[in-house]
C-alpha cells in the first residue's frame, strides 16, 4: 500500500486537503475554491484533479456548478 502512495504528487495530496476543507462549507467544492486553496494555477489543477478522478479518489459534477468532494468509497 505504501509504495502505491509513492505514485502520488505532493499536489495530491493538497488538493485532497483542500476538498476536505472546502467540504465543511460545500457539499462540492467549487474550483475557484480549490485554485484559493491550494494556490495552483487552474490549469494544473485541472491536470492533478483528472488524474485523481482516474483513480476514484474524487468526485466530479457540473451541476448546478463544477465542483468536487472526495470519494469515501474509495
Amino acid at each position: 500500500m505504501l509504495s502505491h502512495l509513492r505514485t502520488y504528487h505532493e499536489d495530491d495530496f493538497r488538493i485532497l486537503l483542500g476538498i476536505e476543507i472546502g467540504m465543511r462549507y460545500h457539499q462540492w467544492v467549487p474550483i475557484e475554491e480549490l485554485v484559493k486553496y491550494t494556490r495552483l494555477s487552474e490549469e494544473k489543477l485541472r491536470f492533478r484533479l483528472r488524474k485523481l478522478a482516474k483513480e476514484k479518489l474524487v468526485h466530479w459534477t457540473k451541476k448546478p456548478y463544477e465542483g468536487f468532494r472526495i470519494y469515501f468509497e474509495a
